[in-house]
């Protein structure tokens, strides 16, 4: 589970502009990861928590990941695995 902070929200945006700003860490990730980082990422539409499920091997610690690096970047917050 996902908890975004609304204290340091980015500023609100669509979500095509948001797929093609967000400068991911990680170019590895397929279409479907990607979305979910997007989505993670925009605010507004979708309110947390976030849940990332599916079976062994579909890449969800590398999607958590790099939901985590993004959040970091974006500065002063606090992240708890």
């Amino acid at each position: 589970l996902i908890f975004p902070s609304w204290d340091n929200k980015p500023p609100e945006r669509d979500s095509s502009r948001a797929r093609r700003s967000i400068r991911l860490f990680n170019d590895n990730l397929n279409q479907e990861q990607r979305d979910a980082v997007a989505m993670a990422m925009r605010n507004g539409e979708h309110v947390a928590p976030y849940v990332i499920f599916g079976p062994p091997g579909t890449g969800k610690t590398s999607t958590i990941v790099e939901i985590i690096k993004q959040v970091v970047s974006r500065g002063n917050v606090r992240v708890l695995v």
